[in-house]
């Protein structure tokens, strides 16, 4: 009996989904909650397929080379070409800074190089750190090295002037939540402000009602 029902796991593993029941899907570490068989997939032809994938990469990164979507999809170029085919009509051609044809859709927002990029805070493993195969468009390759981890962790981190600059924590006791930056250089006074505002915006949203304070392990230049 336990030899059939192995063989019926076996056989549901090999020939359906599963994935975690979004009811029970909590975040814990082992992590718990039923799971279920997944429902039916809509057929799509790979062109279709490839479409809809580099049309989601280059929604959210774009302009990208067909390289830094290849990198972040896990799809080879040769795979997606039928898709950038399909896109065609919908795309527009730049050049990169080193040579490389990038994409973009027609109609997506292209701010001006002079446009100030804001303070911002990534989550641990967030995709504007793996979206590119050159990661130095927005993360030096020294400091890639303290942020992404030999083990493939990608830890929490904030960018300045669009480029990641430091790293943050967040922890909670006795009512407080206080929100520690590891900057990985020297920040300037007015850096650091912005920071501070948007990291008190951080911690209302990751522990409403608590005290927040933001913390930094250096001092302003």
């Amino acid at each position: 009996m336990l030899e059939l029902e192995r063989f019926r796991l076996w056989n549901l593993l090999k020939t359906r989904h599963f994935v975690a029941d979004p009811s029970r899907a909590f975040f814990h570490h082992p992590p718990s909650g039923d799971h279920v068989l997944a429902p039916e997939m809509a057929g799509a032809g790979e062109a279709e397929a490839a479409a809809h994938l580099v049309r989601a990469h280059l929604g959210a990164f774009g302009p990208a080379s067909r390289a830094d979507t290849s990198d972040w999809s896990g799809q080879t170029i040769a795979r997606l070409l039928p898709g950038y085919q399909v896109l065609k009509p919908e795309l527009v051609e730049f050049l990169g800074p080193d040579g490389d044809i990038l994409y973009d859709l027609r109609d997506a927002p292209r701010p001006s190089a002079e446009t100030p990029a804001p303070v911002r805070y990534l989550a641990k493993w967030d995709s504007l750190l793996l979206g590119h195969k050159r990661r130095a468009r927005v993360i030096s390759d020294r400091d890639r090295k303290v942020v992404i981890r030999k083990n493939g962790d990608v830890m929490e981190s904030f960018t300045v002037d669009g480029f990641v600059a430091g790293m943050w924590a967040a922890t909670l006791s006795g009512g407080v939540a206080t929100l520690t930056l590891t900057p990985l250089r020297k920040l300037a006074r007015a850096h650091l402000e912005d920071l501070v505002e948007e990291g008190e915006r951080l911690l209302a949203f990751l522990a409403p009602g608590a005290r927040g304070e933001v913390v930094s392990r250096n001092s302003p230049e």
